[in-house]
């Protein structure tokens, strides 16, 4: 098994606070010519009902060639 250089190929979105935190757990499978990715993140530092959490939340993000993604307008 070879690394990929230009890794990571996947990170955080700033522009997402849903995502701004961290983006991680990738899960990749090929359906047609189109690669789809489930992956976990969590975002920035949230005060709910008193209480400092990092919301989880799962995303999903697509591909042509398995190395640039992006995510789908849904």
């Amino acid at each position: 098994v070879t690394r990929y250089p230009a890794n990571p190929i996947f990170k955080p979105d700033p522009k997402n606070s849903w995502e701004s935190f961290a983006a991680f757990n990738g899960n990749v499978i090929k359906v047609g010519s189109v690669y789809k990715m489930v992956y976990r993140a969590l975002s920035e530092r949230q005060f709910v009902d008193g209480a400092e959490l990092r919301l989880s939340t799962v995303g999903i993000a697509e591909s042509t060639d398995g190395v640039g993604f992006g995510k789908p307008v849904i």
